[in-house]
């Protein structure tokens, strides 16, 4: 099992939608508290895309999904 380092001050996290739709107000506070924490956040290329009550269609939530885990 690879076991990553501790985020440290400057890293990036990837804010990406898996299931529901997200509206920005939503993300509010999560973007305000990783800055806070010295964090960057990082928004998914399909995060705000809406399909029926999904964010998006399976294939951008599951491409979001794979750049997050590729970066």
């Amino acid at each position: 099992m690879v076991i990553p380092p501790f985020l440290k001050s400057g890293d990036k996290v990837a804010l990406v939608a898996g299931s529901r739709k997200v509206a920005a107000a939503d993300l509010e506070a999560a973007i305000y508290t990783l800055q806070k924490w010295g964090l960057q956040p990082v928004k998914g290329k399909h995060l705000f895309e809406e399909h029926n009550q999904w964010a998006g269609k399976d294939e951008q939530r599951a491409a979001d999904l794979q750049w997050a885990l590729d970066d």
